[in-house]
């Protein structure tokens, strides 16, 4: 990286996001100590790392807002989620598990700095005793706003917490810093999803990043996971620090599925005795995607286990660089570790690079690791194309039951269902696999004028059906036997609203639940914030016509 792409980046800006907040003296030292590693640090750890993947050279940090945002409140009241944030502030914090146990805190970090600051204190002076990333720094330093979550002992919180991360303003780098502390006997399950909201290309660039510590204490459950799906101008920073007591169990997912260059960093520290983590990950590429990711796990307790399990499927030119080190200590005796990574490549210009390494310092343990990259199967494809399945569907299925193997892992119901929904729509349309394009119903159409489209009786009341004109998608929906006819992707991202589903003059997009008026086009809540476009109709001898622009 060139060194004047930090040049924006000083104390002054530090100063001010602390001011900003109006944080305590031990807040904005803590800020400046962290702003003094990041300089101080190398790029990279490990030399490894650089000669396969180099891709902070290309985050540019220069002309960006760095400072709050002030965000309305209004719009975004009525989604049922825990947390809600938009761009650098936390909009949203719904619970209702506040006076469930004492001493539960589940709330957003400024607020934690303010009503609860010798509890943060302790926990960020626990960071500090460890060597760190270079980008965790620069997160300390900068952070806007994050999650603060803090169970007690014997808290036991069945339900799933969500919370929804969405950025919506380009030019900007914002920064989350979250805590998840779980004392002795505590067990908590939350799903996150991070986001941009915004349609803008090229120019127009955003760099999101965050940082999670997390605690587990002894004999207690973690379950989380994650989804991570962005722009293709959005750069991501992602560090992720896991401490295990005696006992612990911890389950991490994470699902990468789009942005420019995503760089990661997750590792676990497995210090208590019979410990355990899965640390499980899926990656996406389609486009021009970089995924950069480094997973380790360090087991120093007895009787730990610990799964590395990653698996992409990268199509177009997208690259992905997987780099793993699981080390056992010389003490960590009956030791069980594994890492994994597998990347199915679809085309040619598609890269993957996987460099697994096991560090072991005794005998007296289990260690595996398995690596591989390789296009589809071509006798697999044949095999199954034998069997009356055509190409699309081979390779649709083969790529499903790839990811499987990770999914079926996920303990919760529900995310499972998400992931896989966005697994699809990932790959729905996809044309790096396709012998052609889909196909659609094809309309002559004459600009201004009104065109037919089909017959009324092909569309039954309460049924919706695609067509493409021109070049543009439509929707034709029967209301009550009244006809609507609507742009035919939703305005958050470029999903067919076909399979969705529809209650009285609403649609519901299929993947993140944005609903639209028919009537209006308007988007009735988050994530979508721009209209549909709405096309003039008209019936006449049983046929539809629409009027184009």
């Amino acid at each position: 990286m060139q060194v004047n792409s930090f040049s924006e980046i000083s104390e002054e800006i530090i100063k001010k996001i602390s001011k900003g907040k109006n944080e305590p003296l031990w807040m904005l030292e803590f800020r400046l100590k962290s702003f003094n590693k990041f300089k101080e640090s190398p790029l990279e750890q490990s030399s490894l790392f650089i000669r396969y993947s180099n891709i902070i050279s290309e985050f540019n940090f220069e002309h960006l807002n760095y400072l709050q945002k002030e965000q309305p409140e209004t719009e975004h009241r009525e989604i049922d989620i825990n947390f809600l944030q938009i761009d650098n502030e936390i909009i949203k914090n719904n619970t209702k598990y506040d006076n469930l146990y004492d001493g539960l805190i589940l709330t957003d970090i400024n607020e934690a700095i303010k009503k609860n600051p010798e509890l943060v204190k302790k926990y960020l002076e626990k960071n500090s005793k460890t060597i760190r990333d270079k980008f965790e720094y620069l997160s300390d330093a900068l952070f806007s706003t994050g999650i603060f979550l803090f169970l007690p002992k014997g808290s036991v919180i069945n339900e799933t917490i969500r919370y929804i991360n969405r950025q919506e303003s380009m030019n900007r780098c914002i920064f989350n810093k979250n805590f998840i502390i779980l004392e002795d006997e505590s067990s908590l399950n939350l799903f996150s999803e991070h986001y941009s909201a915004v349609t803008k290309s090229n120019k127009d660039a955003l760099i999101f990043g965050f940082s999670q510590d997390i605690f587990v204490g002894k004999n207690s459950k973690l379950t989380l996971t994650e989804m991570e799906l962005f722009h293709d101008n959005v750069s991501s920073i992602i560090n992720r620090r896991v401490e295990a007591q005696d006992g612990s169990l911890i389950s991490l997912a994470t699902g990468y599925f789009g942005g420019k260059i995503t760089r990661s960093r997750s590792c676990s520290y497995l210090t208590g005795n019979k410990s355990q983590v899965e640390d499980l990950q899926i990656i996406i590429g389609a486009k021009e995607e970089k995924y950069d990711l480094v997973t380790s796990i360090y087991h120093s307790g007895i009787n730990t286990k610990g799964i590395v399990d990653v698996k992409g499927v990268m199509g177009g030119k997208s690259q992905m660089t997987l780099k793993g080190m699981n080390k056992i200590e010389k003490k960590a005796h009956n030791t069980d570790t594994f890492l994994g990574g597998h990347a199915i490549l679809l085309g040619n210009h598609a890269r993957a690079n996987i460099i697994p390494g096991l560090e072991i310092d005794n005998r007296h343990v289990k260690a595996k690791h398995s690596a591989a990259v390789a296009p589809i199967d071509d006798e697999l494809l044949f095999y199954m194309q034998s069997r009356a399945l055509d190409k699309e569907t081979s390779t649709r299925l083969i790529i499903t039951g790839f990811l499987e193997s990770i999914v079926k892992r996920i303990p919760i119901e529900s995310v499972r269902e998400q992931i896989n929904e966005m697994i699809e729509f990932k790959f729905k349309n996809m044309a790096f696999y396709r012998d052609k394009e889909p196909t659609q119903k094809e309309a002559s159409s004459v600009k201004g004028e009104y065109n037919k489209i089909c017959k009324l009786s092909e569309i039954e009341n309460g049924k919706m059906k695609n067509v493409e004109i021109n070049n543009k998608n439509i929707l034709i929906v029967n209301i009550d036997n009244k006809i609507f006819a609507t742009s035919g992707q939703c305005t958050h991202e470029s999903v067919n609203l076909e399979d969705g589903f529809i209650l009285g003059n609403e649609i519901t997009c299929p993947v993140h639940l944005s609903k639209f008026d028919l009537k209006t086009g308007h988007p009735l809540n988050p994530p979508a914030t721009e209209k549909l476009r709405i096309y003039n109709v008209k019936i006449q001898n049983n046929e539809i016509y629409i009027e184009l622009d």
